[in-house]
């Protein structure tokens, strides 16, 4: 049986949600694969029909602002270049004639949220087999990366009311320190997400309500929080379907305060910071190569600690890099676009100097 070594393939993510794009981007950096963000269907038309890019698989968020994944599918089915390109559709959707839409839409298959990381590889490995690139011969254990194994000196995991702490992890490829990232950017991509879902519903904005409701359901399940998953589907249909949503409102606010007010001191341990480097050795070049070669590893290894090393030694880089490159960088790194991040650290002219005139 040909089996499809997945360590070969570029794969782009469409996917507007940072910690859903944390955790496919962990997933598949730890087979070896190349991953590719985009952050809505239109950014997904563009590097696919407008780049030089090649990629094997597409993996294609369904609702996404600006432009939404059956648009994005349709426009890129479009261009004959691209009529054998596997289009997945990843959805919470759980009714025929939602998943019928990718069908018809040109996608070839869709993928369910919450992720299951063996259905997921197996989808990718199906819909990829007949990509000449990325067939080889099975390949041995040890040239499969495993995921993360916990020892002694590891964070227990939280342990909250409606929370399936190791469902969570299991989907962040066993990774522990991205799960406790992950957690640690829930509760703050939640607060804001309530801000706007309160000011959507003020404004009778009931689609932005909805579409806000329904990215929560989907994370939320990614993360394992179970109790928060199944709340946000009841003021989901409540607030399709037109009905009296005050009471699925009150619950759905009452479970994230829960997580508020109790998760972060559980992940306090598994979040630390790096240590910053002592403003006095901010300007010397020697040390603003040692961070930027250390950065570059975090960002070639696809590791989700970047974005932590970078906020910590931002007083050094700042220094040596421009505030353009600064501003694309940090974008880059929150949104897990690791192949951006990597263009902005060998592009920028500044830390290039330092690089080329140590002392």
């Amino acid at each position: 049986m040909l089996f499809v070594n997945i360590a070969k393939l570029h794969v782009l993510i469409a996917e507007d949600n940072p910690i859903n794009q944390g955790i496919l981007v962990e997933v598949f950096k730890r087979i070896g694969a190349r991953v590719f963000i985009a952050k809505n269907g239109q950014e997904a038309v563009l590097k696919v029909c407008g780049t030089a890019t090649t990629y094997d698989v597409v993996l294609m968020d369904v609702h996404m602002p600006v432009m939404d994944g059956l648009e994005a599918t349709r426009r890129i089915r479009a261009d004959g270049r691209f009529d054998k390109l596997p289009i997945l559709a990843m959805t919470g959707a759980v009714f025929q004639h939602e998943l019928q839409q990718c069908i018809d839409a040109g996608m070839n298959a869709y993928i369910g949220k919450p992720f299951e990381i063996d259905h997921l590889m197996e989808t990718v490995r199906f819909w990829t087999a007949n990509n000449a690139a990325s067939t080889a011969p099975a390949p041995t254990a040890c040239e499969v990366e495993q995921p993360a194994t916990t020892t002694g000196g590891e964070p227990p995991l939280p342990h909250l009311d409606g929370l399936d702490a190791a469902a969570g992890l299991k989907r962040s490829n066993g990774n522990r320190r991205l799960y406790f990232r992950l957690l640690h950017d829930f509760i703050d991509d939640s607060q804001a997400k309530w801000q706007a879902l309160t000011s959507a519903l003020q404004a009778n904005e009931l689609t932005q309500a909805i579409n806000i409701v329904h990215a929560a359901k989907g994370v939320s399940a990614n993360l394992g929080f179970v109790r928060l998953r199944a709340l946000a589907a009841d003021l989901e249909i409540a607030l399709s379907q037109g009905a009296d949503a005050d009471r699925p409102l009150e619950l759905f606010k009452s479970a994230l305060e829960q997580v508020w007010q109790a998760l972060p001191a559980q992940i306090a341990m598994g979040t630390q910071q790096p240590q910053p480097i002592p403003p006095s050795d901010a300007l010397d070049p020697g040390t603003a190569l040692t961070v930027w070669k250390q950065l570059q590893a975090y960002v070639h290894s696809y590791d989700g600690l970047a974005d932590d090393y970078f906020s910590a030694h931002q007083d050094v880089l700042s220094h040596w890099m421009s505030s353009t490159a600064m501003e694309q960088l940090s974008f880059c790194l929150k949104r897990y676009d690791f192949a951006g991040a990597a263009r902005v650290l060998e592009n920028d002219e500044l830390l290039r100097f330092a690089y080329d005139n140590p002392v």
